[in-house]
């Protein structure tokens, strides 16, 4: 059993924290704190939400990453906030390469709702393209959003930054 009555939640920082330092002992961690908690604390929201990022971040889930670390329980959010831009990056460079254009030297194209949803921000295009602007990679967005379309992103690379991730 664990030592007070918030065992679970403690043990959930303690996963994500292991997950957000990219421990090299992370399985050992899940099984020390799995060995810690009565099977109703490793049941508990936090755990299996933090058992969840790190799953998702083992596969490269980013979808999955991105629905849970946007309701994480508790100061969870803290831990899990700096994988946030990490995930984003790693989409980001998986976007360009998929939406890649044949043509040499023409820039990745796609909508921005669907880099919004892909990206972690839901529906809010205009954080989005802000985002984007700042990242030092070229696409071009089209469809609805703030940005109406055009380019976004800094850099002359033209999709480079879509080398795998």
């Amino acid at each position: 059993a664990g030592l007070s009555e918030h065992a679970a939640e403690f043990a959930a920082y303690r996963i994500l924290h292991c997950a957000a330092s990219r421990a090299p002992s992370l399985p050992d961690e899940l099984r020390t704190v799995a060995r810690g908690l009565a099977p109703p604390e490793l049941a508990a929201p936090p755990v299996a939400q933090a058992i969840a990022v790190v799953t998702a971040l083992q596969r490269g889930d980013a979808a999955a990453f991105f629905r849970e670390a946007g309701r994480m329980h508790n100061r969870g959010d803290a831990l899990v906030a700096p994988l946030v831009e990490q995930q984003r990056a790693r989409s980001l460079r998986v976007l360009c390469a998929a939406f890649k254009s044949p043509a040499p030297s023409a820039l990745p194209t796609l909508p921005l709702r669907l880099a919004a949803a892909a990206l972690g921000f839901g529906d809010d295009t205009a954080a989005c393209d802000a985002w984007l602007k700042g990242q030092a990679t070229s696409l071009k967005l089209s469809g609805g959003g703030e940005s109406g379309g055009g380019e976004s992103g800094g850099g002359e690379s033209g999709g480079g930054e879509s080398g795998g991730g």
